[in-house]
């Protein structure tokens, strides 16, 4: 494309109304010393007026171009939408709420064009409430256990900078269930790191409640790995073997003291088996369910309306 701007920003909106003016304007005044530069906020279905600040601020600032969609599909089908709708050589992915800073991205980009294909960040300290950073951190050492990631990834947000061909790369996953950083992980390409402050929200409150943040976990680890499954197996083979030690204690116990009565014990290993033989069926239907999403071939978005660029409303 000969009209391609220097950098694209990719922001997933959501419940951001009261935000979204400050957000524009910190975004241009980092992004105008750089060249040209476009400004993507995808409205997630937003339940306040995300959207009619959307239009108003791209009839402020030409640069901003508004994607509204059909439903709300979560966080990373926004970003997936934005990256699809993204023209720029350098795209930035960065969330809503300023507690990242788009002054920082002028570093992002001189760490591209040192050669590398993504630049990702990291938080020394976040500014969230403290048990939202402990469940933050349990979440991450998770996924560092059952998918194919690290712990390098604690710490570490959505804030990130890539360049075009990794955007291409990311727009040809097909995945029904993506999670952002791990696909960015899955693609490969030249990665390095930038450390970045971490800001309190600029207004209001995130809305993840507990029941999205289990989703999302749920999401992240079964989507992304079967490590899972085969814990499962583990641990049932670890059962299975502790069965039979216990089989062969009852046996000798049998014949060295006589039958022992053991109604008790009996029903604590039958609740027992009975729990790990009920969470192993759901562990795979999870699964089989993720597979069954997957097959059926539907979108993980649908792009309602667009503003900005040219776009009709």
């Amino acid at each position: 494309m000969t009209d391609r701007p220097l950098l694209s920003v990719v922001s997933p909106v959501f419940g951001a109304e009261r935000i979204l003016p400050e957000l524009v304007r910190r975004i241009v005044a980092a992004l105008q010393p750089l060249g040209t530069f476009e400004i993507v906020l995808v409205d997630d279905r937003s339940r306040d007026n995300g959207w009619l600040r959307i239009v108003e601020q791209s009839r402020m600032h030409p640069e901003v171009r508004g994607v509204r969609l059909s439903r709300n599909s979560g966080q990373h089908a926004a970003i997936a939408a934005g990256l699809a709708e993204s023209r720029g050589e350098y795209v930035v992915v960065m969330d809503c709420d300023l507690q990242d800073d788009p002054s920082e991205i002028p570093r992002l980009l001189a760490a591209a064009r040192d050669g590398h294909d993504v630049v990702l960040t990291e938080h020394a300290q976040r500014k969230h409430a403290w048990y939202r950073n402990i469940g933050a951190q349990c979440y991450m050492r998770l996924i560092a256990l059952l998918t194919t990631d690290d712990a390098e990834t604690i710490g570490r947000g959505s804030y990130s900078l890539l360049t075009r061909k990794v955007v291409d790369g990311y727009n040809r996953i097909g995945d029904t269930h993506a999670h952002y950083l791990v696909n960015i992980k899955y693609l490969g390409f030249e990665q390095t790191r930038v450390v970045v402050q971490h800001h309190p929200r600029f207004e209001g409150r995130s809305t993840y409640s507990f029941g999205r943040l289990l989703r999302h976990a749920v999401d992240g680890i079964v989507a992304n790995s079967v490590r899972l499954l085969n814990l499962v197996v583990v641990a049932g083979l670890v059962l299975f073997g502790l069965s039979v030690l216990g089989v062969i204690t009852l046996i000798v116990s049998y014949f060295v003291r006589g039958a022992l009565a053991g109604f008790t014990s009996l029903m604590v290993v039958f609740l027992l088996m009975t729990g790990a033989v009920l969470c192993s069926v759901g562990v795979v239907g999870i699964y089989v369910g993720r597979i069954f999403e997957q097959s059926r071939g539907r979108p993980r978005y649908f792009v309602d309306q667009r503003v900005g660029g040219g776009a009709d409303q």
